[in-house]
């Protein structure tokens, strides 16, 4: 503030004087830097540059090198964790001679043994690619023991990494290098072999695009312009006082527009003959015969497709307002939608986020109330506020230069959009556009193209998942050499992933055979006990049959005493 030049009474008036705000102005290694912000992110790779004073006066010296502890420290942990796999293994594989004990249970398993030699394999393997001087882990301090246990020389090896640093990196990492004008290394899986591969270009990627045939140098058209790019729709009005440059600028900005999805219902609730609102007491809404306790129920699905079910009781209709069943609304959808009225008193969901959106939402009220919010959803072409969801489109409007209109994919590829318009008075014609995917051959094995992308396909001797990327523009040439390094800890990855994988790892068909055996045994073991158990049935059966033998030769030989008892006494009386 600065003194004003009135004075009103006793008290001077102040003025308020604006001072313009500036970007951040920061010189690096001579070349003058601009930004908005003083947090700087993008001039130096990895690096962020917080200002917090101007002082053109001061240069500060800045460093920034390897934080090689860091790696020696990961290292050391790779080293660790090996050496606690490998003592376990050798305690299973362990015998002692003066009291004949095995080490383990899983002693002289050949699985065990086979995991064993696969990983030791890996330690005196030569990397293919790597400097010679560097190209076995003894080389550069790590050595193995008669054990088979790992030892680090932190001296030696430290050395390395502050003089060799690069060479430490592709003895332990998979990397992959490019020789040849536009040609740049991607990606490559566990499938890639190791190994130098001629990459070869049938076709370059092109983008889709389409150029108008009218010069527009002089002014626009009247025309409304609808591009399409998969799910995403632009609309576009053109005004014919427009200039080229605006044109673009209008296509530019709905491409880069992101909506959130916007249903929106059609049938409009009144109050009085006006619109109702949020705040509309449900009793004064017209047409209707609401009476407390009256439930309006909803569902619906979430933004990921998540179903979704809610109802709001109204309580009392003379108290009581819209604004209630917004509310529980929005507490149905946890908070990620917004519910309300617009001023034509129809029901709005909205999507808290943009891009693309599946939820959906539907209402009903009270039977015979004559509340209805109608069909909530997205009506194209009905300028009701509803729209799809949509991020920003990935094209582009420009020109030829000469005062052409073109649209541009903004991607390489088979990526297409599709143009739609009445007049055709922009030159511009109507239908689908696509561009071309990369095609090729690395190392003469086929290949499969997406964009500038070149991916060596699945069974391929040396090349599968090796991905390189081609941005030139030539065709059928030798665009360049892919050199692939696989190091000692990809190495170890891989071979970690043929013993585990669930699906072709021989640890688990190991353990899918133990549980076979199992199993077999223990519908032998059941096999037995069923036979045992009809064995001791029978047994019962001839101890029962026996026990009825024994009862009938005893009644029969008291019969028989009986008898001889009587017969005695009869031959006594008889004397």
């Amino acid at each position: 503030f600065v003194d004003g030049d009135l004075a009103f009474g006793e008290a001077s008036v102040r003025k308020r004087e604006i001072v313009a705000g500036r970007d951040a102005a920061v010189e690096i290694d001579g070349v003058m830097v601009t930004s908005s912000s003083n947090s700087i992110k993008d001039v130096l790779t990895g690096v962020t540059l917080n200002l917090l004073k101007e002082d053109a006066a001061t240069t500060i010296t800045l460093t920034i090198g390897r934080d090689l502890e860091v790696v020696k420290t990961n290292i050391k942990d790779f080293v660790s964790k090996y050496n606690s796999v490998m003592t376990f293994i050798n305690s299973q594989f362990s015998y002692n001679q003066d009291t004949q004990e095995k080490g383990g249970i899983l002693f002289g398993d050949g699985t065990l043994s086979s995991i064993k030699s696969d990983l030791t394999s890996i330690l005196t393997q030569s990397i293919w690619g790597v400097n010679g001087g560097f190209s076995i882990l003894g080389l550069v301090g790590i050595t193995v023991d008669n054990k088979l246990l790992l030892n680090i020389d932190e001296g030696k090896l430290g050395g390395y990494l502050q003089t060799n640093f690069n060479d430490i990196v592709s003895l332990f990492a998979g990397n992959g290098t490019a020789s040849g004008t536009g040609l740049s290394y991607f990606n490559h899986t566990r499938d890639t072999a190791a190994g130098e591969y001629l990459v070869h270009i049938d076709q370059a990627a092109t983008q889709a695009v389409v150029t108008g045939s009218v010069d527009l140098s002089a002014g626009g058209a009247d025309e409304t312009l609808t591009i399409s790019q998969g799910d995403s729709t632009a609309v576009i009005d053109i005004t014919s006082d427009m200039t080229l440059e605006q044109i673009k600028n209008a296509i530019n900005a709905e491409f880069n527009a992101e909506y959130a999805e916007t249903l929106v219902g059609d049938q409009q609730l009144m109050e009085g003959g006006f619109a109702a609102s949020a705040q509309t007491i449900w009793t004064n809404l017209d047409g209707t015969t609401l009476v407390n306790g009256d439930v309006i129920s909803f569902a619906g699905t979430s933004r990921s497709g998540a179903e979704i079910s809610g109802s709001y009781m109204i309580g009392d209709v003379e108290s009581d307002s819209i604004q209630g069943l917004l509310s529980e609304i929005e507490k149905a959808y946890s908070g990620s939608v917004t519910a309300a009225m617009d001023v034509s008193g129809r029901i709005v969901v909205t999507d808290k986020l943009s891009g693309y959106s599946r939820i959906s939402f539907s209402i009903d009220g009270p039977a015979g109330s004559g509340l209805s919010f109608g069909a909530v959803d997205v009506t194209p072409g009905a300028l009701d506020g509803s729209c799809e969801g949509r991020y920003a489109m990935t094209l582009t409007g420009t020109d030829d230069g000469d005062g052409h209109l073109v649209i541009r994919s903004n991607d390489y590829g088979s990526v297409s959009f599709t143009i739609s318009q009445d007049t055709f008075d922009l030159g511009l014609i109507n239908g689908t556009f696509s561009g071309q995917d990369v095609a090729g051959t690395i190392n003469g094995e086929e290949a499969q193209g997406s964009g500038c992308v070149l991916t060596g396909i699945s069974g391929n001797p040396n090349t599968a998942g090796l991905a390189v990327r081609y941005s030139g523009t030539d065709n059928n040439i030798d665009a360049g050499t892919i050199k692939v390094t696989i190091g000692v800890a990809e190495l170890f990855e891989r071979s970690l992933h043929g013993i585990t994988d669930s699906l072709e790892g021989y640890v688990p068909f190991k353990q899918k055979s133990l549980q076979g055996r199992i199993k077999a045994l223990e519908n032998q073991v059941g096999q037995m006990e069923d036979r045992l158990n009809r064995k001791m049935e029978a047994m019962i059966n001839r101890f029962v049959a026996m026990e009825v033998a024994l009862a009938k030769i005893q009644s029969m030989s008291e019969w028989l005493s009986g008898q001889l008892s009587a017969a005695s006494k009869g031959w006594d009386f008889g004397s």
